[in-house]
């Protein structure tokens, strides 16, 4: 059975890898399937919380880009608080490649907020890694940012 985007809400990207080793086919086709059967919400109050992931790897996003703009302040602090950061990096140049999870990253320009990120784990459903989310995420988002 050939499992569509429309079945499993997007997630079935197994569909363009090249899975050639049938176990690997079977093993993609149910991790996908797994994951979007325990992501759907019922409506009402039937609400799950979220399943363990199988496979982790980390990346990071972008976060309350409503402060872009905004001294660092009691303000952003307060917000940034909401995250549950590990830790906060607040920086006007260069940082290091040192990963911590959870971290925060808030960047300067003139006195003012330009960037906030946190470092994340991320479940890996078909990627070897992190960056390989990003790529298919950027991937995704390109004839959104055409139009």
């Amino acid at each position: 059975m050939t499992l569509t985007n429309e079945q499993i809400d997007g997630m079935a990207l197994w569909e363009r890898e090249d899975f050639t080793d049938p176990t690997m086919q079977l093993l993609a086709r149910t991790l996908v399937a797994d994951a979007a059967r325990e992501l759907r919400l019922r409506r009402g109050s039937d609400v799950r919380s979220m399943p363990r992931a199988h496979r982790v790897g980390y990346t990071v996003i972008e976060v309350l880009s409503f402060l872009k703009g905004l001294p660092y302040d009691e303000v952003a602090r307060g917000y940034i608080y909401a995250l549950r950061p590990s830790v906060v990096r607040v920086s006007v140049g260069l940082n290091t490649c040192d990963a911590v999870t959870w971290r925060v990253t808030v960047m300067m320009k003139d006195d003012k907020i330009d960037l906030i990120e946190q470092e994340v784990e991320v479940e890996l459903v078909l990627f070897e890694h992190g960056h390989a989310l990003r790529t298919e995420l950027n991937r995704r988002l390109s004839p959104l940012k055409d139009q």
